[in-house]
């Protein structure tokens, strides 16, 4: 039983709430979600109908606010916020950077495949843990997605300009 669950682990119980009631909010409006940055609103308005129990520490949160503050998610928030529609660009960037990175990686010189393959296997656990985590929001994910696409770039320039001086 999903509610007997989240009354014993209120952490995990927390998340499972979240996640039930973001998955309702994303079935409002499929295709293009609540409208990015009204989630904590649209949580506050969903949570008091939500299908499962709550525990105490989310009906203090409700009380004390106008808005709610869901315990990170990137792939559930995106889904709440911005539908299909967001979820699909989010997810084809990372895929993107994931193969553009994987390419490079045939290419690269035995110092560079190093850094090439950290990478990669960076943008992969990156887009793994964004089904239970934010790494997304925190600065160092952002800095190594960052790097991760800067190194591709700079590369990709680099082997440019030797394959047309050939």
């Amino acid at each position: 039983n999903v509610n007997n669950l989240i009354l014993a682990e209120q952490s995990l119980g927390r998340r499972i709430i979240d996640i039930v009631n973001m998955v309702q909010i994303f079935k409002q409006n499929i295709c293009f979600g609540c409208g990015f940055g009204n989630l904590a609103i649209s949580l506050a308005k969903q949570i008091p109908k939500s299908p499962v129990v709550l525990v105490p520490e989310v009906v203090r949160a409700l009380n004390n606010h106008k808005y709610y503050l869901p315990t990170p998610n990137i792939f559930f928030s995106t889904l709440a916020e911005t539908g299909l529609v967001g979820v699909f660009l989010l997810y084809s960037f990372f895929i993107s950077v994931f193969l553009s990175l994987s390419k490079l990686l045939k290419n690269a010189i035995h110092m560079n495949s190093i850094l090439v393959y950290s990478l990669k296997h960076f943008v992969l656990l990156y887009i793994i843990l964004s089904f239970y985590d934010s790494q997304l929001y925190f600065p160092y994910g952002l800095a190594m997605l960052g790097v991760s696409v800067g190194y591709y770039y700079q590369v990709k320039e680099r082997f440019k300009h030797e394959n047309t001086n050939r």
